[in-house]
């Protein structure tokens, strides 16, 4: 079984820097040859899945994969795009395909973060490209890297993710759209429903035509720009139409808590290297502060500052700068207190009031005990060395002490590590929205 597009992207990115030499091997190309595409055909063979990409076979030109693709993939709007999303570019706009990359995340509502071979001198590279040189994002069929459901009521996020797929996917069966199997993919019957539904050519192809449709049909401004606003229209149509019979015993909603935008901060910049802290310095380790862009001069900035981070910029918890929050000494501090010198330490570094620290007496805190948001210390007996935010679920988010892309999202911790949870910094005011 092939990769997901989470552990295909971890792929993809361990090239980074690489000459090329290997892809055109792969696909038997001269030394001089570009190689752009036998990159693209590379990632998928060795990714186990070969048959998402050119039917399996390996392809070097260009307009020959871009063809393949928009026969056999949805073409989606680029705010829609997804890692790993194949990406073909026309630099002069003559309608003939000059370059193929893949998805890494989306810079803006006009800019897609790429990762590509042969670009930035011959080599493969993280880019940043404008939507005016894509001449097509093409959703490749791959399983989902993240759990989702037809039967939930969605948020309104603007967020085109599994569970909103696999909501309208429900809804055009419904509407006798669509009669492929509810996957939460993207596919190219998908946009065909969307194009039924909305009364435009059934081609597959979700361009300009097709979004000033549905648009219309959802009743928001039809300018063709599938984004956010339209993606929030699309979401509430379909909680009105994805509603099941209720039970004698209404299931009461759960509530959205700072945590879940916190969370959804978390995942955005694991996706996005544009946001991953700088190293200045290999001899004194120093970082740039994501919030107030000073430098910071302590090896243990990384991971520290990306929980402050969390906190300030996806909960909007309105802490200090991460450069006067907590640094390596302090949290060291902090473990050596007693409960109530710990609590006062953390209020005066934060600037908080609503804030508490959570122990076990110097044991382990499980992970039963821990609540979404908590900002966790570890310490091994001897020093304190590390601190991860919690997701809930058991999941953490995590910036590793290296100088490198560092950032992950939905982490799962060692035993190790549990065992070195000694205290929790925890926010006590209201995060309900």
């Amino acid at each position: 079984m092939g990769m997901n597009n989470t552990q295909l992207y971890a792929l993809a990115k361990s090239y980074l820097g690489d000459g090329g030499s290997r892809f055109r091997q792969f696909c038997g190309l001269p030394s001089n040859a570009a190689w752009c595409a036998a990159f693209v055909s590379y990632i998928f063979a060795k990714g186990g899945d070969a048959s998402l990409f050119y039917g399996g076979k390996k392809v070097v030109y260009v307009p020959s994969a871009e063809r393949w693709l928009f026969a056999n993939c949805a073409n989606i709007p680029i705010y829609l795009a997804m890692p790993m999303d194949v990406l073909t570019f026309d630099w002069n706009s003559n309608g003939v395909p000059d370059h193929i990359g893949f998805v890494r995340g989306r810079k803006s509502d006009t800019e897609v973060l790429t990762i590509e071979g042969n670009t930035s001198g011959g080599i493969v590279a993280n880019r940043v490209r404008p939507a005016k040189y894509i001449s097509g994002c093409f959703r490749i069929g791959f399983a989902p890297s993240a759990s989702w459901s037809a039967d939930e009521t969605l948020a309104i996020d603007g967020e085109c993710g599994y569970n909103t797929i696999a909501v309208l996917q429900k809804v055009l069966k419904k509407k006798g759209c669509y009669s492929d199997k509810v996957d939460a993919i993207l596919g190219k019957n998908t946009v065909k429903g969307i194009q039924k539904l909305c009364g435009v050519a059934q081609d597959g192809s979700w361009g300009t035509k097709t979004s000033k449709a549905l648009q219309r049909y959802l009743g928001v401004s039809a300018d063709g720009w599938f984004g956010v606003n339209s993606v929030k229209a699309l979401q509430k149509w379909l909680n009105t139409q994805n509603v099941s019979t209720p039970s004698k015993t209404p299931v009461k909603p759960v509530q959205k808590t700072i945590w879940d935008n916190a969370n959804a901060y978390a995942r955005k910049i694991a996706n996005d290297n544009s946001y991953h802290y700088v190293s200045y310095s290999s001899a004194s380790y120093t970082h740039q502060c994501p919030i107030c862009t000073r430098r910071s001069y302590d090896k243990g900035w990384n991971c520290i500052g990306f929980a402050w981070s969390v906190w300030r910029h996806g909960a909007g918890i309105p802490c200090r700068c991460n450069c006067e929050v907590i640094n390596d000494p302090t949290a060291d501090k902090i473990l050596r207190s007693n409960h109530e010198t710990a609590v006062e330490i953390v209020k005066q570094k934060t600037g908080l009031s609503q804030v508490t620290v959570v122990s076990s007496g110097g044991k382990a805190i499980p992970l039963s005990s821990l609540r979404k948001g908590d900002i966790v210390l570890l310490y091994d007996g001897k020093s304190y060395y590390h601190t991860m935010y919690y997701m809930g679920d058991s999941k953490f988010a995590d910036s590793t002490q290296t100088r490198s892309d560092n950032i992950k999202a939905d982490v799962t911790m060692s035993k190790a590590q549990q065992a070195d949870i000694k205290i929790a910094i925890r926010y006590t005011g209201k995060v309900v929205l």
